[in-house]
Order: C-alpha cells, then structure tokens, then sequence
C-alpha cells in the first residue's frame, strides 16, 4: 500500500507491516505548495511502477490516486497495445498491471465538493478526476448501487464494474453471548458528524430522552467538531446537557468496549446524494458488535442491514421515536435485535466475502487482457 501522507507529517517516511500489508508513507523533500504537490505524484508514480505489481488500484479518483490512475493509464497508452508490457527505468520488460479504481463517495460537484465549499476550479477539477478515472479505469470497484449507476452512465456500459459494500471489521463475530440488560437505558450515536444536519439529531434525541426520563445518550464520534458542537449545543437548550456522555474519536480495543455496552443505536441518515452514494461502515460495525439500531432506510441501508435492524422511512420521525422508545424501554426485544444483528453480520459482512468478491473480479479481469 502506498500512502501520500501529506497531510500526516509525522508518518512521512514511514514503513511498517499492517495486517499482513506493507504500508509505505511517502517520504517528503519539498515542504509546501505546489513543489510538494508535484513530488508526491511523482513518487508515486515512480513507486507504483518499480513494486511490478500484477493490480494497481487507486482508492479514490481525486488527488494523488487519481492521478496515478490517469498517469500510468496514458503511459500505458502510449506503449505498444500488443505487449502489454511497460519498461521501468531500463529494466527488463514486465506485462503491464491492471489499473483498478475504487469509488466510495460522490466527489463531485454533486457531492463532497460542494459540501466542502470548495471554489468553483476546485470542483470543476474534482467532478473531471471523478468521472474520468471510472471512464478510463478497466476495472472499478464501487461501494453502493448508486455509485454503480453513476458510473454505468459514465462509462456507457455495465463491463468491469464490481459492487464492493463496506463490511463488519471484527475479529470475530461468532459466540455472541447476550449480556444483562443495563441498569440505564443507553442511547448510542456512533458518528462522524456528517451523515446528519445536526439540528434535525438533536431534536430527534431530545424528544426520544424526553419520553425516557431514565435513558441517557452515549457519543461516540468527533463531538468537538462544528456540527457536533452545534448538536451537543441544541440539546443543552432542550436541557438533556447532563444525560449525554461523549467519549470522543475511538478506535480499536476502546472503541469495541464502547460499542459492545448494552444500548440502543441510532443510525440517523438524511436523503442526501452524499449519504445515497455511501456504503455506511459505521452501521456495519454497530451490527456487529450485536447492537439493536433504528436506521433510516436511505441508500444502502437497507442491504447492508436487511432485517436485523429497526428501519423506518428517511425523515420518519414520529415512526424513529417510537422504535427507539420501545427498544430502550424492553430489554427481551432489544436482546433479540441484538442477536439478530450479530447473526446477521456474520452471515452477510465478514470483510473475507469481500475480498474474495474482489479478487474473482481481478482474476476474471486478468484472464481477460
């Protein structure tokens, strides 16, 4: 794996083993600017075309893996069409790799650069990289139906597209063994901030705290940003300040403790493009840590979580209310969804499904050239 770490300075440079994979962090001369800019995209060009590497896939089609994409794609053009082969700095000749590209969010101008109030060139620049590279890439791996959609009427055809969904990233997810209902109701929100508009979260945790005096809400997610500080904000005015405990960013062992308390989840998700082009990781790690959650049925909701969680209709409020009242307030049928989440995420979300989805595409993709 190689990682442009430019905006991570202290990994620049670094090399370690994750899970089995080498990991490079490229290392850095310039220091800023457009000097910068050049050198990562050369090294990792460079980089990418000395591992000789029978797949190169570029996760995501904007910045750097972009283009790496479109870069090793015209150089390839540019060689003879009957060899496949490229040259690497007078080595000998090797058969060229096959060029995947990954799509996981909407990046355009349609997406993510208007939501990030990038200037007009930046989102221009972001919607050519985006649809250029799932134009040009022979194979693209796309984590929702909606991206897959997007990129047939990009590329004209359904050929070479794999629908990849996010999955449960646990260790293990047999043995589930039901835990004794909590003495409080908890409320969890395992969160980035952006799936919702913060005001409309808010609201809806404060009508569901209302109904249950007793519950409290457990945060889990960067609650310092803007939108969790607006959300933390509008429930302080609802005056359920004193019932909400944020644990912050966590990951690993701590995050999993967290996940794992007996609690009702709450996946609230609006109607946007942005959320309908998302496979929602978050969701499947909440079912399969064998968390109960009420989950607005947007986009690829509903196929990741099929019928082990509580979903009511996009902006359904009255109906989400209800569902996580009665969850918080009957132990028996919130242990129930919970065993029917773990169950369910070991049947349908173990990440070795997906890899094995992914390589049968690079084999049949290989075999094909």
């Amino acid at each position: 794996m190689l990682v442009p770490a430019w905006d991570v300075p202290a990994e620049r440079g670094r090399r370690y083993l994750w899970r089995g994979v080498r990991v490079t962090c490229l290392p850095l001369r310039a220091r800023r600017g457009a000097a910068l800019c050049a050198q990562l995209a050369l090294e990792l060009v460079r980089r990418a075309r000395a591992d000789r590497a029978q797949v190169i896939h570029c996760f995501k089609p904007i910045g750097y893996s972009g283009a790496l994409l479109l870069a090793l794609r015209v150089s390839a053009a540019g060689g003879s069409a009957a060899s496949h082969s490229l040259s690497c700095g007078g080595a000998r000749r090797i058969p060229r790799p096959l060029l995947a590209l990954d799509l996981d969010d909407l990046e355009g101008a349609a997406g993510w650069a208007a939501a990030d109030r990038l200037p007009p060139w930046q989102r221009v620049l972001r919607t050519w990289q985006e649809r250029a590279g799932v134009r040009i890439a022979p194979l693209v791996s796309v984590a929702s139906r909606f991206l897959a959609d997007l990129a047939v009427g990009w590329r004209g055809s359904e050929e070479g597209i794999v629908y990849l969904p996010n999955g449960g990233d646990l260790p293990a997810v047999d043995g589930f063994v039901p835990q004794a209902a909590a003495t409080v109701p908890t409320l969890l929100l395992y969160t980035r901030f952006n799936e919702f508009a913060p005001q409309r979260g808010a609201a809806l945790v404060g009508a569901i705290l209302q109904r249950v005096p007793a519950a409290r809400l457990l945060v889990v997610g960067p609650a310092d940003s803007a939108a969790g500080r607006t959300f933390l904000g509008d429930l302080a005015t609802l005056g359920c300040a004193a019932r909400v405990t944020c644990a912050g960013f966590q990951e690993g062992a701590t995050r999993d403790a967290l996940l794992a308390q007996d609690s009702v989840a709450l996946w609230l998700f609006d109607d946007t493009a942005i959320n309908r082009a998302r496979s929602p990781a978050k969701l499947a790690e909440l079912l399969a840590h064998g968390r109960p959650v009420v989950a607005e049925a947007v986009g690829e909701v509903p196929a990741l979580a099929g019928d082990a969680a509580w979903l009511v209709p996009a902006r359904a409020s009255t109906a989400l209310v209800e569902a996580a009242v009665r969850l918080l307030t009957t132990p028996d049928l919130r242990q129930a969804y919970a065993a029917r989440a773990r169950t369910h995420a070991a049947a349908h979300l173990p990440w070795s499904t997906r890899a094995q989805r992914l390589a049968a595409a690079y084999t049949a993709a290989l075999a094909a050239r």
